[in-house]
């Protein structure tokens, strides 16, 4: 994880993302203020909205609010963007 914001007093955060094959943080399902935006510049990563599966690609992206538990899995090498408001990392 990167963060791509150019500082950390705005509301919002960005986060490049890169992921191996095999992510998973499903043990530890992320609950909190606010609200996220993910696109999936390449590979795929499987995004769970309090146990609905959402599978996405390449050019996919997807809004939710963070107070629904969520949390990723990738069977695959994954790179995206996140930007998510309140800055919670």
């Amino acid at each position: 994880m990167e963060w791509v914001t150019p500082g950390f007093s705005g509301s919002l955060e960005a986060v490049w993302s890169e992921t191996p094959a095999g992510y998973d943080t499903s043990t530890n399902p992320m609950r909190h203020k606010g609200e996220e935006f993910g696109l999936i510049l390449s590979g795929s990563k499987d995004v769970y909205l309090d146990g609905v599966k959402y599978s996405l690609g390449p050019g996919d992206s997807i809004t939710y609010s963070s107070l629904i538990p969520h949390w990723y899995k990738g069977d695959e090498p994954c790179t995206s963007i996140w930007v998510i408001t309140p800055p919670t990392w």
